[in-house]
């Protein structure tokens, strides 16, 4: 039997083991509540069947569990995903806030098939269907690179190769032939085929009635894009004149394979009658053009283009497509298939009003480095307050995508990037690249800078 003493000695030995309990879970998950004085709450999020990639405003957060609480800005509206389901949510400072999403899926593909990546920077894995389910995923096994080589986005390549190259993969029809005043679209595909991430760059497409530059974002090594470019089929044959870096701001190990051709077959046909709600080429009013194959509505593409239909004449079927820059015309922007004036809307306008570097030697060790320091300034000039948005910079070898809360009227932040200068190279910064924000100007949220490293 236990006596007295020993009893105490034992209830003190468990009261001991419980605070240490209750300290380390408190060190583990933070407490909430003890921020009611910052600027920012928590969202915990669980699903059913259990999927814990989660999304806060369209940016990955990392996979979390169950009990894993995430931090966000306070008092702003954040949209939470998980796949393909969503949920707006305001928290106040220090709130805790649990959300519960029931997924109606089996699985989702976790890569696009015959994608590849590096792994352990020796070989790679290619993207496949390799478990039971009926979606795509990366293989758990590694295929190695040959003796000498290195994996570099995906591909194994020698140390002598470090260059991007750039090439016009195809050029597609959605139909070919097509009848006169049928529309097609043309699918443009790009292609990184060279050994390291080429940056930022335009891919210009030349066709009878002009040339439209189409942006594209830095490709990693065998990676590819594709635009999308409708055409309106006239009485003639059209040629696409296809060039990827048109403006020739990468150095590629091939300089001369960027250019593709392709002629779309034009029928045309006599005596038909057009119509254009808007009156014809009118670039203020949004119309609808129909003729005997259909209709065309007007409508609004990227960086503030618009795609305006009209007919050639009354007395034919034969329509005609043009592209104009809305900001061209002076204060407008395109706006549902129109280009609207700015003036008198109260409005926020995100923009960089500076972006410089400061270049300078570093020594580390024996090694004296070269590095720049590069300061970028976003302000919101309009007048109304600019609520999240994504804020992406291509440097030399990184990418930096984050998003930022809110950014009042008037008001700026400044971000800076301090890292070793290799070679020279284009620094890259995009607002808002998926136009979260409505703004007086949607043509002003690009900025590049060339640095040349030298000091």
């Amino acid at each position: 039997m236990l006596k007295k003493r020993d009893t105490l000695f034992l209830f003190s030995i468990f009261s001991i083991i419980i605070l240490i309990i209750f300290a380390a879970a408190a060190s583990i998950y933070p407490q909430p509540s003890s921020l009611a004085n910052e600027q920012y709450g928590y969202v915990i999020v669980s699903s059913s069947p259990t999927h814990m990639r989660v999304y806060i405003d369209g940016i990955y957060t990392k996979d979390k569990t169950p009990t894993d609480p995430i931090r966000i800005t306070s008092n702003v509206t954040h949209i939470v995903g998980v796949s393909d389901k969503t949920q707006a949510i305001v928290v106040s400072p220090g709130e805790t806030r649990n959300l519960f999403f029931n997924l109606t899926y089996t699985c989702s593909n976790e890569c696009a098939s015959g994608a590849k990546r590096c792994s352990g920077g020796i070989g790679y894995q290619t993207c496949g269907n390799y478990d039971t389910d009926s979606c795509l995923e990366w293989n758990t096994l590694t295929t190695p690179c040959a003796s000498g080589q290195t994996c570099s986005g995906g591909i194994c390549v020698s140390p002598n190769q470090t260059l991007p190259d750039l090439i016009v993969e195809n050029i597609t029809f959605s139909k070919n032939p097509a009848d006169e005043g049928e529309v097609v679209t043309a699918l443009i595909t790009t292609k990184n085929i060279g050994a390291i991430t080429a940056p930022a760059s335009y891919t210009s497409v030349s066709v009878s009635s002009g040339t439209l530059p189409l942006y594209v974002y830095s490709l990693r090594p065998n990676e590819s894009t594709t635009h999308l470019y409708g055409k309106v089929c006239g009485a003639a044959d059209i040629t696409f004149d296809v060039t990827a870096d048109s403006s020739k701001i990468i150095t590629e190990t091939n300089e001369n394979n960027n250019n593709l051709k392709n002629t779309l077959s034009c029928r045309p046909t006599q005596n038909q009658t057009c119509t254009d709600t808007d009156g014809g080429l009118n670039y203020f009013l949004k119309g609808t053009v129909t003729n005997s194959t259909g209709s065309m509505t007007d409508w609004c593409g990227t960086n503030n283009l618009l795609l305006e239909t009209s007919c050639i004449s009354p007395n034919s079927d034969e329509l005609n497509g043009s592209v104009i820059d809305c900001s061209t015309l002076g204060n407008y922007v395109c706006q549902n298939g129109a280009c609207v004036s700015t003036l008198n809307q109260t409005l926020p306008d995100l923009l960089i009003s500076n972006l410089n570097v400061t270049k300078y030697y570093k020594l580390i060790g024996n090694s004296t480095i070269k590095r720049v320091l590069v300061s970028t300034t976003i302000k919101n000039t309009g007048n109304a307050d600019a609520g999240s948005f994504n804020i992406f910079i291509e440097g030399l070898n990184f990418i930096r995508d984050s998003s930022y809360g809110f950014l009042a009227a008037g008001n700026f932040v400044t971000y800076t990037d301090d890292y070793e200068c290799q070679y020279p190279h284009l620094y890259n910064v995009t607002l808002d690249r998926f136009n979260a924000v409505s703004e007086t100007n949607e043509n002003n949220n690009k900025a590049s800078l060339f640095i040349d490293c030298i000091v």
